[in-house]
């Protein structure tokens, strides 16, 4: 399908050495963005530039949220090893490429530049995430300890979320992250 749409955008709107395209989303939208990012350029003339615009794609590999089983089965399922691109899939063994699914991993692996957007308290994951918590301590009956352990657990995303974005490349795009709770910035 992208390479379709690809195609299209060329035939229609004449994409020449020197244009610009911008794939952007949130949410899935700019993890799908993000994935084509790297395959887009395939089916576009040369010196076409490629710029990513990513609202909210840099979910947490963290728990309870679990994700290393979910991305290993899409991964396999969509049969998407063809857009996890070759600069992640040779950073990963073949059992850990399921990485090059979250932004978390993949956004060191870009090969062109983006602006992301990611919240240190991102609603989305922390929605997710805090309400498989109530799992963890479904046979308690102390309220007051599992709220902090939410706030202890929100604390520790957000951080983890800013040591993760202050790991990206400078070189490579621009982040954007704020401390509000909300998932989309640009909508």
């Amino acid at each position: 399908i992208t390479a379709a749409v690809i195609k299209e955008l060329v035939r229609t709107f004449g994409l020449v050495s020197g244009d610009s395209l911008f794939l952007g989303g949130f949410s899935a939208g700019a993890r799908g963005a993000m994935f084509n990012m790297d395959y887009a350029p395939q089916y576009l003339p040369p010196n076409v530039r490629v710029v990513g615009l990513l609202d909210s794609p840099f979910w947490l590999d963290i728990q309870p949220f679990s994700l290393p089983k979910s991305c290993a089965g899409v991964l396999k399922m969509a049969n998407a090893t063809g857009v996890v691109g070759e600069k992640c899939r040779s950073a990963f063994p073949k059992e850990e490429q399921w990485k090059c699914l979250l932004g978390q991993y993949r956004m060191h692996h870009l090969e062109h530049k983006y602006v992301i957007a990611a919240a240190q308290y991102d609603g989305f994951q922390m929605g997710v995430n805090n309400g498989g918590m109530k799992n963890l301590w479904k046979n308690l009956d102390d309220k007051v300890k599992l709220e902090v352990e939410k706030k202890a657990y929100r604390e520790a995303f957000a951080k983890q979320t800013r040591d993760e974005l202050r790991t990206l490349p400078l070189e490579a795009g621009s982040v954007f992250s704020t401390t509000c709770g909300n998932h989309v910035t640009s909508s």
